[in-house]
């Protein structure tokens, strides 16, 4: 720029106190360039990672499961896992790396089809899971891969604790099926409601108070 030249034509005319005028406004650049890459390494650094978040999920949702399954009674597992705050934090981590790995072409990868082929004639299902989309989806980024093991560990803190404050008179079934809810929660889901189903219309040898 014109500023510039004018500047440059200042230094060469008078080497030394215009050359010392001029280097001021090149060292404070220099000096405010260090402070922004210094910042900007902070910021990089306090950044959670994937990583971190995955296993500080596992970590908290490791406490609420060993609460619930050896000390089920205890007034700090009633204090803690029977209020809904509980869930928040696993929620909250969920819900970062959701929008963080969300991009315009999530949803149809997750759902594809449209309204037209639907009804293009004969039998067109639309908008199911389709697992290659799926595969893509979860494949493409770390945040993506980050936001489906919290997922999982959301819904398998769930599943536990609806077992958990649901529970049955045999606290060994009980913990065994918020056991299973940490890796398979449909499953543990599935087993409890067959479980209470039975319990209340039959009656069965595995509900007796010695097993308690």
């Amino acid at each position: 720029s014109t500023m510039q030249v004018n500047a440059m034509q200042v230094c060469r005319a008078k080497p030394w106190k215009g050359g010392a005028r001029c280097r001021k406004p090149i060292e404070r650049t220099r000096k405010d360039s260090c402070v922004a890459k210094t910042v900007e390494r902070r910021a990089v650094q306090c950044r959670v990672g994937p990583s971190e978040a995955v296993l500080g999920a596992a970590v908290y949702s490791g406490m609420l499961y060993a609460l619930m399954i050896f000390a089920p009674n205890n007034k700090w597992t009633n204090a803690i896992v029977k209020k809904d705050m509980s869930l928040v934090p696993l929620g909250l981590t969920y819900g970062y790396f959701l929008a963080a790995s969300w991009e315009p072409d999530t949803l149809s990868l997750l759902l594809p089809g449209n309204l037209a082929d639907g009804f293009s004639g004969g039998f067109n299902p639309q908008f199911f899971p389709s697992l290659d989309g799926i595969a893509t989806l979860f494949s493409r980024s770390i945040d993506s891969v980050a936001s489906l093991m919290l997922h999982l560990q959301a819904m398998g803190i769930v599943a536990g604790r609806y077992i958990h404050l649901n529970a049955l008179p045999a606290r060994i079934i009980n913990s065994t099926l918020v056991l299973l809810s940490a890796f398979c929660s449909p499953a543990a889901i599935l087993l409890f409601a067959l479980c209470k189903f039975v319990h209340e219309n039959k009656g069965t040898p595995f509900v007796k108070e010695g097993f308690n």
